[in-house]
């Protein structure tokens, strides 16, 4: 029986694996910082956004943390999914993001994709 807790799981095109997209995300002057997650996002020029997820071994230890924090950012992008235009965001987690509530942690993340939308429009205003 599946765990009804979590939605179905993002889908392959939404994730990123490439190393010269992280270093180009990372380059970017495009960021969010928070107190618990950092988020690098840059435009893409495909048709669809993309997530990466990095949470240091130093940080949380146990692999069943690590796992358990990309079920959640997973599951809280596939639901706000139909508002992202496509971008690639490379998500870095901070000590203490798994005490937060799944409340909370969706919270961070709307003020995340507020951000983002931000960023969006400034640029879409500068370009004409």
């Amino acid at each position: 029986m599946l765990n009804s807790r979590f939605p179905v799981s993002v889908k392959k095109s939404h994730s990123l694996r490439e190393r010269k997209v992280f270093t180009t995300i990372l380059q970017s002057k495009t960021r969010f910082f928070g107190t618990f997650i950092n988020a690098y996002f840059i435009k893409n020029n495909h048709s669809t956004w993309r997530v990466a997820i990095s949470i240091a071994k130093t940080k949380y230890k146990l692999a069943v943390q690590r796992n358990l924090i990309k079920r959640q950012i997973r599951s809280i992008f596939q639901q706000i999914s139909n508002n992202l235009e496509p971008w690639d965001i490379l998500v870095i987690v901070n000590k203490g993001f798994i005490e937060l509530t799944f409340k909370e942690k969706q919270k961070l993340f709307l003020q995340l994709l507020k951000r983002i939308k931000e960023v969006d429009a400034y640029q879409t205003s500068a370009n004409k």
